[in-house]
Formats: C-alpha cells, sequence, structure tokens
C-alpha cells in the first residue's frame, strides 16, 4: 500500500483483514521518503517466530514492514538482521486496530483474553496504550509505530467445563512455550476438589517453588512460574494431587 502525504491511508493486515492501521492526512509529511509516500506491510506471525525476548502473556503479534518502494520494505526493522530502525515516528497521530485471531494461535492460547498491546523498540518491550473492544480487538493511538507489536493477556480460569462436563480424569499438560525464557505456563486438570500442589525441582531433585498448594474444585487451571535468575538448563515440575502424582520435564534457555 502508498499514499501521498496529504491523503488518508489505510493499511491492513495481509493476513488478517480486522488487524489495520489509519494514517490521517498530513501524518507522513516530513519524513523523507519519495514523493510523500509510503509502502507499509503488517503480517501476523506465529507465536514460534518471534525472536526477541517475551514472556509467557504474549498470545500473538504482528509485524510492521515501511519502505520507500513495495519491494524492500527498507525503512523499519526486518527481523533478518538487516533493518535499524525498531520506530517510527509520525507528524500526526496514527490509530491502529489490533486483532487477535484465536484461529492462528496455538490451542492453550484461545482460551486466553486479551489485556493490552507491547511494542519492540529494539532493545525491550514497552507497553502501548490500548483499549480493548469487544472480545478479540485493541485500538491505540500513537504518533510512534513499531517493527513488532505483542499482544498479551490472561489466562481465564476455568473451575470447570460446561460444555464437556466434569473433567473425567487427572492431567498435567506439558509447558508453554518450551524451551522457554524466562517465563512459562503449566495446565492441569482435576476431576473432582482436591488439595494440589505444584513444585518445581532441578535436575538433582531439589525443590525450588511451590508454585501452587492450594485446595481447588474439579476444573482445568493453568499455573505461571518466572525463572529469573537461575541458570539454563532441564528443570523438572511435578503435580501432587491425592493419589495422583505426576512428573514432566522442561527447559530453561537463556
Amino acid at each position: 500500500m502508498s499514499s501521498n502525504a496529504a491523503d488518508t491511508a489505510v493499511v491492513v493486515c495481509w493476513n488478517d483483514s480486522l488487524t489495520r492501521i489509519f494514517f490521517p492526512p498530513g501524518s507522513m509529511g516530513m519524513m523523507g521518503m519519495m514523493y510523500d509516500s509510503v509502502y507499509s506491510r503488517i503480517d501476523y506471525t506465529p507465536l514460534g517466530s518471534l525472536y526477541h525476548p517475551h514472556d509467557s502473556t504474549v498470545i500473538g503479534w504482528h509485524r510492521m514492514l515501511m519502505g520507500r518502494d513495495s519491494s524492500t520494505f527498507d525503512l523499519m526493522h526486518d527481523h533478518d538482521g538487516h533493518g535499524t530502525h525498531h520506530v517510527m515516528q509520525y507528524m500526526k497521530t496514527v490509530h491502529c486496530q489490533t486483532h487477535w485471531d484465536s484461529t492462528r494461535a496455538d490451542s492453550v492460547h484461545r482460551h486466553w483474553r486479551p489485556t493490552g498491546l507491547m511494542g519492540w523498540n529494539g532493545t525491550s518491550w514497552v507497553s502501548i496504550p490500548a483499549t480493548l473492544l469487544g472480545a478479540n480487538i485493541l485500538l491505540s493511538e500513537s504518533m510512534s509505530m513499531y517493527s513488532a507489536t505483542a499482544i498479551v493477556g490472561s489466562p481465564a480460569q476455568v473451575t470447570s467445563v460446561p460444555e464437556r462436563g466434569v473433567p473425567g480424569q487427572y492431567s498435567l499438560t506439558q509447558n508453554y512455550p518450551n524451551p522457554f525464557h524466562p517465563g512459562t505456563t503449566i495446565e492441569f486438570t482435576l476431576p473432582e476438589a482436591m488439595f494440589v500442589t505444584l513444585t518445581i525441582h532441578n535436575l538433582v531433585g531439589q525443590e525450588l517453588v511451590t508454585v501452587v498448594a492450594v485446595e481447588r474444585p474439579a476444573g482445568t487451571y493453568t499455573a505461571t512460574w518466572d525463572a529469573v535468575g537461575l541458570p539454563g538448563g532441564a528443570y523438572f515440575y511435578g503435580l501432587k494431587a491425592g493419589g495422583f502424582v505426576q512428573t514432566k520435564k522442561m527447559l530453561l534457555v537463556q
């Protein structure tokens, strides 16, 4: 998409039409671009391809590309190490509508609710003020555009699953993401009310932390663990609920 600095421009994500950016008239002026025009592209990108450090609250993200022509998009960082600009400033406020498409996220994150936006400034993620519209759309206004925008959220603490009935058995799922840095999420299911503990151990079996130690009714739950300050390597997490005991392995990367 290209537009003159005097025009209103709307850029729509190539593979998610509900994610779009509105550039008001004059917002592109004095940017040093050829003919006062800008070429833009927005991509919804799978979680696994996010190279920059992030925590386990990220439920989806978009990549923003801009350039002087429609082939190189050379004005912002391209995530391949060739770009130099992670943030672009505009002359007027740009309006963004960011959509979390649950059909493109992993099965667990489909149960999450978007709560905010983060932008990558080349060094770290920074918060972008945004308003939640409906269940899956965040609206934001800013004179700055980031090369990557991450949608963050919180998991639903399900105490029962009416559409499937009460869970029929205990379960402990593999943590996600895995490998992880520095945070990860663990999901477990209880078929009946039970006091449950979820603990983290190192390779020699030493208990490092108790993540959960509480009585819960039947249902499916998630718990998060932040491994900040710990060395990379393999760790174990174990669930105990009545006579049910299960342990799984996970990998912390630095």
